[in-house]
């Protein structure tokens, strides 16, 4: 039981750290990571939502949405494609509400 708490402890500061990096504005190299990350994390996502527990799925669905409403239409002009793809698969549809929670509350707020 131990093993598990620290893993998500761990899995919960790297997903921070992500956050805190993509919430800083900046151009060239950073927007470039910040892209990979987003890339990255929706892939994980897509892969594992199953498997990995609401609180870390809930935690990287919002580091999408971040990255989105930054880079959002022209770094970023698939995110509503990818959202959409991942509601038509009946097995998903878990995720496509987690992110579409997490679009209605970051829109709701003024910052990430």
């Amino acid at each position: 039981m131990m093993a598990v708490v620290d893993k998500l402890k761990i899995i919960s500061v790297c997903v921070l750290w992500c956050q805190n990096y993509v919430g800083h504005d900046g151009s060239g190299r950073q927007a470039e990571n910040r892209r990979l990350i987003c890339s990255t994390v929706y892939e994980l996502l897509v892969a594992r939502h199953v498997t990995m527990s609401t609180f870390i799925r809930n935690k990287l669905s919002k580091l999408v949405v971040c990255v989105a409403r930054q880079d959002w239409p022209h770094a970023y002009s698939s995110f509503f494609t990818n959202i959409y793809t991942v509601c038509c698969h009946v097995t998903c549809w878990s995720l496509c509400l987690a992110i579409a929670n997490v679009c209605r509350q970051v829109i709701s707020v003024a910052h990430c």
